[in-house]
């Protein structure tokens, strides 16, 4: 339990760091809510759907959300790249590389989300049809994209892409529902357009 600890300090820290403007630093407590709370909205089970249902809708997420990301299925998921709008290219921060994770369970289908900014794509080329034979690896959580906005919208949109939900958030209609859902943070590694709540 002790390891646990140690290895969330580096990230408690950042996450102390990261508080909105004008509320100062967050205590090591608020920084831990934070932080299960934004491990939690990276997880959703789906039931009554198939894995290739929800591997299906997270591609067409994918291309809806922008029509040059690249997408390759993987035995158990789906890795898909795509360039940010204001990164410069190569640099520190100019992809979003996005990691889906599915998982059958009694209670239906665990999708696991994860978006990793780096400097180039994870998948390469898009649209080959073939599976690739290894499984999606998940980062590490302490690279993840620390939004909850970003996750709350992608799995609004998964909702409504498989059915759950009669409701399609788009990236242009983000900031009302993410300020009803009372989530905060960055959706630039879904939407072209930059939209903050």
């Amino acid at each position: 339990m002790q390891r646990k600890w140690i290895a969330l300090l580096p990230v408690l820290g950042f996450l102390a760091h990261c508080s909105s403007p004008g509320e100062g630093p967050l205590t090591r407590e608020d920084s831990l809510v934070r932080w299960e709370r934004l491990i939690q909205i990276t997880h959703k089970t789906y039931a009554g759907v198939t894995r290739d249902d929800v591997l299906f809708a997270a591609d067409k997420l994918f291309r809806s959300a922008d029509d040059q990301s690249l997408r390759q299925r993987t035995e158990d998921g789906l890795l898909a790249s795509r360039r940010l709008s204001n990164g410069e290219p190569h640099g520190p921060s100019s992809v979003a590389n996005w990691f889906i994770k599915t998982e059958e369970t009694p209670e239906g289908v665990k999708v696991t989300a994860r978006a990793v900014l780096a400097s180039s794509p994870v998948v390469q080329k898009s649209g080959t049809g073939e599976l690739s034979d290894y499984p999606t690896v998940l980062p590490p959580a302490e690279d993840l994209v620390q939004s909850e906005a970003l996750y709350g919208l992608f799995f609004a949109q998964l909702d409504h892409l498989l059915r759950k939900s009669d409701r399609w958030v788009s990236c242009e209609d983000a900031d009302p529902f993410l300020m009803d859902q009372g989530l905060k943070g960055s959706v630039e590694a879904l939407c072209k357009d930059e939209v903050k709540s």
